[in-house]
């Protein structure tokens, strides 16, 4: 019924890609909304490997600083993750929240192509072994490279951030309205 369901979903959402037309300029710019929803990866402490839920909402407010195709934009970020691995008779268990806001500098170096950096300032929560007695917290800067390949107002993205403590890798769905 899952299988059902996921393949029921990315019908549905390739068929809102392919029918909406294209939007009519060439990258992310002042007024555009972007959002990602995305998978991530990460390899936390005692090689637990835990995947995450990734979301970012981005809103351009600055275009054409770079010869017309650059733009600045300004917004959020939300991230959970959660894994655990038996190592003998013990289970290791990592969970992890972060919240935060992030800023970004987009360029479009080809066509449906919207490559950024952005730094992103946030608090990140975690808990080492499920039991909330070795969990603590921390505020956080780390930046963060990416890509979003659009067709019309919704596409595909990565982003890879290495020093973010909840996804090193995303992947996902993005929109841009």
């Amino acid at each position: 019924m899952k299988k059902v369901l996921i393949i029921l979903a990315a019908i549905l959402s390739l068929n809102l890609c392919v029918s909406k037309q294209s939007h009519a300029q060439a990258i992310f710019d002042v007024g555009n909304l972007g959002m990602n929803f995305g998978f991530g990866i990460n390899d936390a402490e005692e090689s637990v490997f835990q995947p995450s839920f990734n979301f970012a909402l981005d809103y351009g407010f600055l275009g054409g600083i770079i010869n017309g195709k650059g733009s600045i934009s300004g917004g959020g970020y939300f991230a959970i993750a959660h894994g655990s691995k038996t190592k003998g008779n013990i289970e290791i268990k990592h969970g992890a929240w972060q919240v935060g806001t992030r800023g970004a500098l987009h360029y479009q170096f080809v066509p449906n192509l919207d490559t950024y950096g952005c730094v992103s300032v946030g608090y990140l929560h975690w808990d080492h072994d499920g039991t909330y007695e070795n969990d603590g917290g921390e505020f956080k800067i780390f930046p963060t490279a990416g890509a979003r390949y659009m067709f019309g107002t919704c596409g595909i993205y990565s982003e890879i951030s290495p020093w973010n403590d909840v996804a090193v890798w995303k992947i996902g769905l993005t929109f841009i309205f």
